[in-house]
């Protein structure tokens, strides 16, 4: 059994309305987007983010305020994830990647900063999301260096970043 990325804590609290979940679903996801794993220091900040429903509301409407279904997400990654659901695809192993229940390496090898897709899981999560877009690649590019530079060792991206992050950050800013 791998260990996922992320997870939702336990007990889950209970709403009403999923939006109240943000600071909890913010805290679970280390502040970093479920899909492309970007912290908020490199996607635009806190504002910049949003709450995704894993299973898409408009189809599984049953689980809108289900805690364990409300994924945090970058606008770009939520605007590209949407509705979409491989309901038909499911079987043959087509789906997005879930964060909080995989290991990235399982899916994705790292080619400097591109994510080459090593399952179907990993296909059709980084076609829908785009994941490989220039952007992206750049940006990770720039965290891997960085990272190796003040380390000396390499980023691992079946950890979230912010962990591996924060001392260097807390380091430059001493």
């Amino acid at each position: 059994m791998t260990d996922s990325i992320f997870s939702h804590r336990v007990p889950a609290p209970s709403e009403n309305n999923y939006q109240k979940y943000r600071p909890y679903i913010r805290e679970d996801f280390h502040e970093c987007c479920a899909y492309c794993l970007m912290h908020e220091r490199f996607a635009n900040g806190e504002s910049n983010f949003e709450l995704d429903h894993f299973k898409p509301k408009a189809k599984f409407k049953k689980l809108k305020e289900e805690y364990t279904n409300i994924y945090y997400s970058c606008h770009v990654c939520n605007k590209g994830k949407w509705q979409h659901w491989p309901s038909e695809l499911r079987s043959k192993g087509y789906r997005f990647v879930d964060t909080c229940s995989e290991n990235f390496s399982d899916h994705f090898v790292d080619e400097d900063g591109y994510w080459k897709p090593i399952s179907h899981a990993g296909e059709y999560t980084e076609e829908m999301i785009r994941l490989n877009s220039r952007h992206h690649i750049e940006i990770r590019q720039m965290i891997k260096n960085l990272f190796n530079q003040y380390t000396g060792s390499l980023l691992d991206w079946n950890k979230p970043l912010k962990d591996q992050i924060d001392p260097i950050i807390d380091a430059l800013n001493k």
